[in-house]
């Protein structure tokens, strides 16, 4: 009896696996399909780069590797550089990056994905196929999330990021496992290095985590220190960039003051002022 009630266990276990395999599938190729709708008529109509921002975003990713200075300064030091590093791939190519897709298609992915994990976390926390399909069609089917998901902007990693999080904790709070664990700690590192929302989660996260942990402490603290790496990173990097930055700019400064004191003979330090000034005599060699 014991045998036959493990193996109906087993049999229904592996069913509903994959059922949920399935659902899983068919709603991730639904989603697909409906972004790469959305990117071809917002691009059709000329809309990718309505957005100052969408441009600013794309040529950022385009400088870091096609510039007098490529390189990892020009990430920059206001936007968080997830979503240019991800655009790289796409960039290369001189058409996708003049049309905006270079932006376009990897912003699509992300909403797609974004509505995957929506779809696997309300079912999986609800049991309802129902219920998981209805908040993924009233997410992905608003006219602002297909447009900002057509376009090159940030929310659409966000959203990713965000749903993902939220996936693995349901998961988490489930198994208990590894796996979720690792899942949830990526995914808050992602949104901490896409938009500065993102490291608002990072103590909520920390508390749901710590609440319903039981006896996993050890866990939470790797995926505490994983998890704000992302942000230390950044402010490293934003310190170093600065840095390079200010650093040109002082010795251009010196250089420019040098060749004032040697062009101009009537050059005197200004006491109260970052630039020299001119006593104005005429000589036919001042600087102003």
């Amino acid at each position: 009896m014991a045998a036959s009630k493990n193996s109906r266990n087993s049999r229904r276990f592996k069913s509903a696996l994959t059922s949920a395999a399935a659902s899983v599938a068919f709603c991730a190729l639904a989603c697909f399909a409906t972004m790469a709708c959305a990117v071809w008529y917002f691009y059709r109509a000329g809309a990718t780069l309505y957005y100052g921002d969408a441009e600013a975003h794309l040529n950022i990713a385009r400088r870091i590797i096609d510039s007098r200075t490529p390189g990892w300064s020009q990430i920059g030091t206001t936007w968080l550089p997830l979503p240019h590093l991800l655009m790289l791939p796409f960039v290369r190519h001189d058409r996708l990056w003049m049309t905006g897709l270079a932006g376009a298609i990897p912003a699509a992915i992300a909403m797609s994905l974004a509505a995957i994990f929506l779809f696997a976390a309300v079912r999986r926390a609800f049991g309802s196929v129902t219920a998981a399909t209805a908040a993924t069609a009233v997410f992905l089917l608003n006219p602002n999330t297909l447009y900002l998901g057509a376009i090159p902007m940030t929310e659409a990693y966000f959203f990713a990021a965000l749903f993902a999080l939220l996936y693995f904790t349901v998961r988490f709070d489930e198994t208990r496992g590894w796996g979720a664990l690792a899942g949830a700690a990526i995914a808050v590192c992602a949104a901490s290095l896409t938009r500065y929302e993102g490291w608002f989660l990072i103590p909520f996260t920390a508390v749901f985590l710590l609440v319903r942990g039981k006896g996993v402490v050890r866990r939470i603290a790797g995926v505490l220190v994983f998890a704000g790496r992302g942000r230390r990173r950044r402010f490293r990097g934003k310190r170093i960039i600065q840095g390079a930055i200010t650093g040109r700019w002082r010795s251009t400064i010196i250089s420019k003051r040098g060749n004032w004191r040697l062009v101009c003979p009537h050059w005197v330090s200004a006491r109260a002022g970052l630039w020299p000034r001119c006593t104005g005599e005429p000589s036919g060699q001042c600087c102003y």
